[in-house]
């Protein structure tokens, strides 16, 4: 769907290559802003309306360089936090992109400035799922100076059927914690979320049955070992002093620990 100023593209569960894919569909859109729509996700009439409001000059008389509009998960009955039009800057969003609670790391109700994708020459990193769409945020995010969020609830948002690649989460990750090197705070929310990913990957191969077992241990080696193992994990909790990586934590701790406890630990 294309209008005047916005081109909304939809992004289908079954394209082969999810990331060459948005990278065509960016380069033939016509509307001055860009936003995406996941197959299934459905939209209020008053869609359009809404992502133009959140970049065009308002009261405060700024264009912005970043919308977020509204949503909810219906299926999860998770709905976006926001009661009214919220400013911020590109470093405030940053982290937010890497909150485990209500997080912005979905490019699903963004909208996004076409001049700024092609000027900084911005693009869908090579990968299947959506784990990708972090890298594209965060480099977006670099060039913003002003982001607004409107709270109008305009998204219902469906959940892609494909599951989530977790060694392809943890390369973004690792990919976006480089790109972050001049935003403390982001990049150790970010460092975190990949320990967090490393732990959960480890734990569910180790409990794999047997039989099932068989070629994981190159999985294995592809997240234990550097970069992977350098995520910044503090035992005291502040951000200086020494970290452990996520396999001598597994060890400290034990190879039992259920999902929630060590949830809970980090």
């Amino acid at each position: 769907m294309s209008e005047e100023k916005l081109s909304v593209i939809y992004v289908p569960d079954d394209v082969e290559n999810r990331s060459a894919y948005l990278n065509q569909e960016i380069k033939k859109a016509s509307g001055k802003y860009i936003c995406f729509l996941h197959e299934g996700d459905e939209a209020e009439p008053e869609f359009k309306d809404c992502c133009i409001k959140a970049m065009e000059p308002g009261d405060d008389k700024k264009p912005a360089d970043l919308g977020c509009v509204g949503y909810d998960v219906p299926a999860v009955g998770e709905k976006s936090p926001e009661t009214t039009v919220r400013v911020l800057s590109n470093e405030d969003m940053l982290s937010r992109i890497f909150y485990m609670d209500h997080d912005q790391s979905m490019i699903w109700n963004k909208v996004f400035r076409k001049d700024l994708i092609q000027g900084f020459h911005i693009a869908f990193e090579d990968g299947k799922s959506d784990a990708f769409d972090l890298c594209f945020l965060t480099e977006y995010l670099l060039h913003c100076d002003y982001i607004r969020m409107v709270p109008d609830h305009v998204i219902h948002h469906v959940p892609s059927e494909s599951a989530m690649d977790e060694v392809e989460l943890l390369e973004a990750y690792d990919w976006a914690r480089m790109l972050l090197c001049d935003y403390e705070d982001a990049q150790w929310l970010c460092a975190q979320n990949m320990a967090l990913t490393e732990l959960m990957i480890f734990y569910a191969l180790q409990n794999l049955p047997k039989e099932e077992k068989k070629g994981t241990e190159k999985i294995k080696t592809s997240f234990l070992c550097p970069p992977f193992q350098q995520a910044s994990f503090c035992t005291c909790g502040c951000r200086g002093c020494g970290t452990l990586s996520c396999l001598e934590m597994v060890r400290i701790y034990g190879k039992n620990l259920r999902k929630k406890e060590f949830v809970d630990f980090l």
